[in-house]
């Protein structure tokens, strides 16, 4: 049988055009490929938490961080339970004021909270442990509190 006839040449190819860079390219100086840490639990003493100038560096450094931390946990529990007496206090008077307050009290527990977390995905073990150990504590606290004052106190 005969050969098949070889495949017809072509000319050669022209290069492909340069891929055009994204503009934001150049806003994100880390690109997202880029992983330098891995994403795991670790024990240490030196870590930036949340911005730039909160760099830890020595051990004195995370506990003053981690009682930073605790302080976070208790006003974010203070405003959540402000709210809930605050509520109680304005329940028949639900003027504009009282909203703006009940309105800015949620604002702070939201950030707190968020910050909270973000600290707690910095996923340093000490720091992990700080968040988990104060939010049971102050809510503990809070709730012995809030069962332990008389809330008609605040009935006129």
């Amino acid at each position: 049988p005969p050969l098949p006839s070889p495949l017809p040449s072509f000319p050669p190819r022209e290069p492909l055009p340069e891929i055009i860079p994204s503009p934001f390219a150049a806003m994100d100086p880390a690109p997202m490929s880029s992983m330098e840490e891995p994403m795991v639990l670790h024990f240490g003493a030196t870590e930036t938490v949340l911005f730039s100038f909160w760099n830890i560096e020595t051990t004195l450094g995370l506990i003053l961080s981690c009682l930073l931390v605790i302080i976070m946990c208790m006003i974010k529990e203070a405003a959540r339970a402000g709210r809930s007496f605050y509520a109680k206090y304005t329940e028949n008077n639900r003027s504009i004021s009282s909203r703006i307050i009940d309105a800015s009290l949620h604002f702070v527990v939201l950030a707190i909270s968020y910050l909270l977390m973000a600290i707690f995905m910095e996923l340093n073990v000490w720091m992990c442990i700080t968040i988990m150990v104060a939010e049971v504590l102050t809510h503990a606290v809070s709730s012995y509190c809030s069962s332990a004052v008389n809330v008609n106190f605040f009935e006129k």
